[in-house]
């Protein structure tokens, strides 16, 4: 469900870098769960992402990204889910509030390019647990901005 503030999005606290500020959210009690696979269909085929990137060709443009989050308050995305073969990422996560990710499975060649497994960007009172990352790139990533991160049992 969406907010009802000002373009849908609102402020939460706290922010322990500016109490005053807050975190700004868009999104609330997103939930993801089950299994299954999400399948991104990379191959080596000239057409495909992997090669492009590989071979560094300006003809690649932009690689889509798995899965992408962004601005949501408490989000969860668990189960026995699995996610395999991105053109460049398996999820990123970006200025979230609350999240919770567990029972994944994320799986690429170890010699792709770029297949990062999660990116966390910011927010805080996020917890990673009980997955696999295999891949060929950073298994989790957390840029130097988000707050009480826990990475139980990876």
């Amino acid at each position: 469900s969406a907010s009802s503030s000002e373009e849908g999005c609102h402020t939460v606290y706290p922010n322990p870098n500016s109490p005053a500020s807050g975190y700004k959210v868009c999104l609330i009690d997103i939930v993801i769960t089950g299994d299954g696979t999400i399948n991104g269909a990379s191959t080596w085929q000239p057409s495909s992402w992997w090669l492009c990137a590989r071979l560094q060709l300006k003809s690649c443009g932009w690689r889509p990204i798995l899965t992408y989050f962004e601005y949501v308050h408490r989000l969860t995305v668990n189960g026995s889910l699995t996610m395999k073969d991105p053109a460049t990422g398996f999820m990123r996560l970006y200025g979230n509030v609350g999240t919770r990710v567990s029972g994944l499975t994320l799986r690429a060649p170890y010699f792709t390019r770029n297949t990062d497994g999660i990116n966390v960007y910011g927010g805080f009172d996020s917890l990673l647990e009980n997955s696999v990352v295999d891949n060929g790139d950073d298994c989790v990533s957390i840029v130097p901005t988000g707050e009480w991160i826990d990475g139980g049992d990876f």
